[in-house]
C-alpha cells in the first residue's frame, strides 16, 4: 500500500473508532437530565451523533487514494494532526448541544478499530457499498479489456503498415567541387537545418553528372543533390524528382583570337576545354557543340580533342595560350570569370542564336549581361552580352523523407531568395526550369505555402501529427465499435447474473404443476432458500437492482406456494413453462 493510501486508511480507522465510542456513550448522556437532552429524546442523542459520524465517513471516503489533508469533520474536534498521531491522538466528539463530550480513549493494543459491534449499520452499509463498487469495476474490466486489447492491436498494426517512419536526423547532399557554388550553398543549407536538429552531410563530387549517378545508386546514401540543367540523362527523369530550381548558372565561353566569335561553329578545330568528366558543364557543352556540328570525332580528326580541365586550370591554360577556348558554368562572381573578363587577349563569346537554343532546350534560359554590370568603373562588359543560363535545381530520389521537403525548400529560400546580378529577388526557389518531374510535396509547398500544422507547431511535433493523421479513421472506427458493442455486452452480462436463476424457478413451477411429492418439494424449498442466500452475494449496478428484487419476489412467491401458504400479495405472472 502506498504511503498516501496508508495514511488515509489509518485515519479512517481512527475516525471509525472515535465515532463508534461516541455513539456507544450517547445513552449515558441521555439520562443526564439536561433540557437539551430531553428535547432530543424523540430521536435520541445516539441518532443525532450518527449523522456527524456519517459525514466523517464521507470525508474519509473522499480522501482514499490521495494524501490525507487536514479537513474539518463535523461533530469531531481534533487535538492532534491525523497524519501525525493516527490512532494515538485524543478525538473529542461533539454532542447535539454543541458541547464537547468526554474524550474517547485511545485504541487498546490488539483492538480492531472501526469494527465496533457486529450489528453496526453504518459499517455494514459501507462494506456493502465497497463490495458493490469493486464488483462493478471487475465486471467493467472483464468486458472492456478484450476490446481495448483489440483496439490497441489494430492501432499498432495501422501504425506499422500505413504510417511512414519519422524523418531521419541525418541527410546527405551531393554538391560538386569544394571551390564551387554548390558546395558554398550546401554549407548554408547545413547551418539552416542544424536549427532543426538535422545534420547535413556534404558529399564532394566532380559535378552534376556524378551527382545524378549517386542519386540513382541506392547504396550511395545520397538523398538530394544539386543538378545543373541539362546534365540529367533522359532515362533518369522517371526515377528522380525535382524539389525546385534555385538559381541561374550562366554558360560562359571565353576564347582567344583577334576577332569576337558569336556562333559555336566558329570553334570547330580549336583546342577546347569543356569541363572535367562527370561535370554538368561537359554534358551541356557537348550537347550544344554537337548541334552546331562540332563533335568529338571531328575534333580528334583535326588534332584538337576535347580537354577536360577543371575550372581553375582551364582559366590558367587559356591565359597562357595553351588552349583556344574554355566553357564554364559558374556564377558571375566566380573568381575565374572575374579574371578572364579582365585578361588581355581573352574575349567573352556572345551567342547570336541564344534564343534558338533556349527554345530547343526547356532547361535553358536566355539572360542578357547588361553593359557595365560586372564593373561599372571599367564598363565591363562594354556592351550587352546575351548568355545561356541553365538553372541549377535540387533533385531528390525516393529515399528522401517527405517531411524534409519543406525544410529543404525553406533552406533554399533563405539562401537564394535575395537574388543576385542575374536573378531578381524572390524569383527563386521556383517550380519552373526543372527537368525531372516536380515532387508533389514540393509543388504543394511552393504553390500553397506551409500547412496549418507547420505554421502552428514546431517541425518535429508537426511532423508527428501529420504522420499520425492516417490513424484518425481507424481510431474513430475502433472507438465507435467498442462503444457500440461493449455496453450492450456489459448489460447482457449483468442481466445474465439475474436471469440465469430463473431456471430453478422453472423447475419449481413444474413441481407445482405436477402431482405433489413431499420429498421433492422439501428439496426444492431448500434449493430456493439457498438461492435466496446466494442472491445476497450477487453484485449488480443500481440500474439492475429492480430486476434483482423482482427475482426476490418471484422466489418468495414460489417458495410460499411450495410450502402450502397463500401469498398475501397478487403474484407476478410466472415465467412460461417450456
Amino acid at each position: 500500500m502506498t504511503p498516501p493510501r496508508r495514511y488515509a486508511a489509518r485515519a479512517s480507522q481512527s475516525i471509525r473508532y472515535a465515532c463508534t465510542r461516541a455513539c456507544a456513550a450517547a445513552p449515558s448522556r441521555r439520562n443526564s437530565g439536561s433540557a437539551r437532552s430531553r428535547n432530543h429524546s424523540a430521536t435520541g442523542p445516539a441518532s443525532a451523533l450518527r449523522l456527524p459520524c456519517r459525514r466523517a465517513w464521507r470525508t474519509i471516503a473522499s480522501t482514499r487514494g490521495r494524501r490525507l489533508r487536514h479537513r474539518a469533520i463535523p461533530g469531531v474536534r481534533r487535538t492532534t494532526a491525523l497524519s501525525g498521531g493516527i490512532g494515538r491522538g485524543i478525538i473529542r466528539p461533539r454532542t447535539p448541544s454543541g458541547r464537547v463530550g468526554a474524550p474517547c480513549a485511545p485504541r487498546e493494543r490488539g483492538a480492531v478499530p472501526g469494527r465496533g459491534s457486529p450489528a453496526d449499520p453504518l459499517m455494514i452499509r459501507l462494506l456493502f457499498r465497497r463490495r458493490i463498487a469493486e464488483g462493478y469495476r471487475r465486471e467493467l474490466l472483464r468486458v472492456w479489456t478484450p476490446f481495448l486489447l483489440v483496439g490497441i492491436t489494430a492501432l499498432v498494426a495501422t501504425y506499422l503498415l500505413f504510417v511512414e517512419p519519422p524523418p531521419p536526423r541525418r541527410l546527405t547532399i551531393a554538391t560538386g567541387q569544394p571551390t564551387g557554388r554548390y558546395h558554398a550553398f550546401a554549407e548554408r543549407y547545413r547551418a539552416y537545418l542544424a536549427g532543426f536538429d538535422i545534420a547535413l552531410e556534404i558529399r564532394e563530387t566532380a559535378g552534376s553528372a556524378e551527382n545524378v549517378a549517386l542519386l540513382l545508386d541506392p547504396a550511395s546514401g545520397v538523398s538530394v543533390a544539386f543538378v545543373q540543367g541539362g546534365a540529367m540523362p533522359p532515362d533518369a527523369r522517371d526515377r528522380l524528382s525535382s524539389l525546385a530550381s534555385v538559381y541561374r548558372e550562366p554558360l560562359w565561353i571565353f576564347h582567344r583570337g583577334d576577332r569576337p566569335y558569336d556562333r559555336l561553329t566558329d570553334l570547330a578545330g580549336k583546342r577546347l576545354s569543356i569541363g572535367p568528366e562527370g561535370s554538368g558543364t561537359r554534358v551541356v557543352a557537348q550537347r550544344l557543340l554537337a548541334d552546331s556540328g562540332v563533335t568529338a570525332a571531328g575534333q580528334a580528326a583535326a588534332g584538337a580533342p576535347f580537354e577536360g580541365l577543371p575550372d581553375r586550370q582551364a582559366a590558367e591554360a587559356l591565359q597562357a595560350g595553351r588552349i583556344d577556348a574554355a566553357f564554364f558554368i559558374v556564377g558571375p562572381g566566380s573568381e575565374q570569370v572575374q579574371q578572364l573578363i579582365r585578361a588581355d587577349g581573352v574575349r567573352l563569346m556572345t551567342l547570336r542564336q541564344h534564343q534558338s537554343y533556349a527554345r530547343r532546350y526547356p532547361y535553358l534560359t536566355s539572360v542578357v549581361l547588361s553593359e557595365g554590370l560586372l564593373d561599372l568603373e571599367r564598363n565591363i562588359p562594354p556592351a550587352p552580352s546575351p548568355l545561356l543560363a541553365p538553372p541549377a535545381a535540387l533533385v531528390a530520389n525516393a529515399t528522401l523523407h517527405p517531411a524534409l521537403v519543406p525544410l529543404l525548400i525553406e533552406a533554399a529560400r533563405a539562401a537564394h531568395e535575395p537574388g543576385n546580378l542575374l536573378d531578381a529577388p524572390g524569383e527563386f526557389p521556383s517550380a519552373r526550369f526543372v527537368e525531372a518531374p516536380l515532387r508533389p510535396e514540393a509543388r504543394r509547398y511552393l504553390e500553397e505555402g506551409p500547412s496549418l500544422l507547420q505554421r502552428v507547431l514546431p517541425f518535429w511535433p508537426a511532423s508527428m501529427v501529420s504522420r499520425l493523421k492516417l490513424m484518425l479513421l481507424p481510431l474513430a472506427t475502433v472507438i465507435f465499435s467498442i462503444f457500440k458493442i461493449a455496453q450492450p455486452l456489459y448489460n447482457w452480462r449483468i442481466s445474465a447474473r439475474i436471469y440465469r436463476h430463473y431456471e430453478i424457478l422453472r423447475r419449481a413451477q413444474r413441481e407445482l404443476a405436477g402431482p405433489p411429492d413431499p420429498a421433492r418439494r422439501a428439496e426444492m424449498i431448500a434449493t430456493l432458500r439457498q438461492l435466496e442466500e446466494k442472491l445476497a452475494t450477487v453484485s449488480v449496478p443500481l440500474g439492475a437492482m429492480a430486476a434483482l428484487y423482482q427475482l426476490y419476489l418471484h422466489l418468495g412467491y414460489v417458495r410460499r406456494r411450495l410450502e402450502g401458504e397463500q401469498p398475501s400479495l397478487p403474484p407476478p405472472p410466472p415465467p412460461p413453462v417450456a
